[in-house]
Order: structure tokens, then C-alpha cells, then sequence
């Protein structure tokens, strides 16, 4: 895999072209999510979504 492999679109994200893009046996796992998302919570309306993660575990030797 070379070169940048990000974008932002408005467009739909096609699953089966972006596991393509990025399958090979030295890349490992391949996660990709996909949803909808509720107009409502908790009686509050949804407004924008928050993408959160896990920063690297030092300790295991993770760049």
C-alpha cells in the first residue's frame, strides 16, 4: 500500500472498494463501520456525531 489513502466526501462510501483498497496479507485487520444514526436521544435532537479511539498502547510496542 503506498501513497494517502484518505478523503472526505459527501458522497456514499463504497465498503467493497475500500477494503480493496486497503486488503493485503501485510496491512492485518480491515475494520470499517457502517450505521445510521437516530434523529432523537434521549429526547434530545441529534445534531453531529464524535469520532472517538484509543491512542496506541505504548507498552506493547505499538508505534
Amino acid at each position: 500500500m503506498t501513497g494517502l489513502l484518505a478523503r472526505i466526501t459527501t458522497e456514499p462510501i463504497d465498503p467493497v472498494a475500500v477494503n480493496a483498497a486497503v486488503a493485503g496479507p501485510v496491512n492485518g485487520a480491515t475494520v470499517l463501520f457502517t450505521g445510521v444514526v437516530r434523529n432523537l436521544d434521549n429526547v434530545q435532537l441529534v445534531t453531529g456525531l464524535e469520532y472517538r479511539f484509543h491512542p496506541p498502547d505504548r507498552s506493547i510496542g505499538t508505534p
